[in-house]
């Protein structure tokens, strides 16, 4: 269609071929995205939140199924999973006992919890097939950004500085602790694409979700 206009992309059919998937998951993702914020949202501000944590369950979706296609994890820091499922673990904590950091509308009672589930199974996922299923394919020497002491920081910080929406120290001390390893988290992924510079894989979809 774009080509009807003159629109030249630089794709060549059989590169289109070969990454179909990909658009049709994105087009999938459109379309559930309308369909759960018609049947979960009121369509309110605060949604965004759990449009975040839909767009990174994506990004992970296609990790998920790059893997499958490939039977490869070449290109995917461990280190960054490792610290992903803490912060994802440590914000359900939060999300799934307390009320204070959730949505305003209706996607803030079940969806976005939802959400965080599903995408800690794909990281649950991911990390099982670089530790085991496609561990030959692990570059472990360019995964070298070790950050093992991040989440006993973040907890350390998040006790002395943390908001007080959920009224409990623990629950705010959960919520606080998932957003310093969440930002943290793509710290090793980042230095590994750096010093392997890589290009053909979609690891930097999860960096920039």
């Amino acid at each position: 269609l774009l080509s009807m206009f003159g629109v030249d992309l630089g794709y060549s059919e059989k590169q289109l071929e070969q990454n179909a998937w990909q658009i049709l998951l994105y087009q999938s993702f459109a379309i559930a995205v309308v369909v759960l914020w018609s049947l979960f949202s009121d369509w309110q501000f605060s949604s965004v939140i759990t449009l975040s944590s839909a767009v990174q369950a994506l990004a992970y979706m296609m990790l998920w199924i790059q893997i499958r296609k490939t039977s490869s994890v070449a290109g995917i820091s461990k280190n960054m999973l490792l610290l992903q499922v803490f912060s994802l673990v440590a914000r359900l904590s939060s999300t799934v006992f307390y009320n204070g950091y959730l949505p305003t509308d209706r996607s803030g009672q079940h969806l976005y919890q939802a959400l965080d589930l599903f995408c800690l199974g794909l990281v649950m996922s991911l990390l099982w097939a670089v530790s085991f299923a496609h561990r030959h394919t692990y570059d472990a020497q360019s995964d070298s950004c070790h950050m093992w002491w991040m989440p006993l920081a973040a907890a350390a910080i998040a006790f002395w500085v943390h908001p007080s929406l959920n009224n409990s120290t623990i629950g705010d001390m959960y919520w606080t602790t998932a957003l310093w390893l969440e930002t943290f988290s793509m710290v090793p992924q980042i230095w590994m694409m750096s010093r392997k510079r890589l290009h053909g894989s979609l690891s930097h979809h999860v960096c920039k979700c």
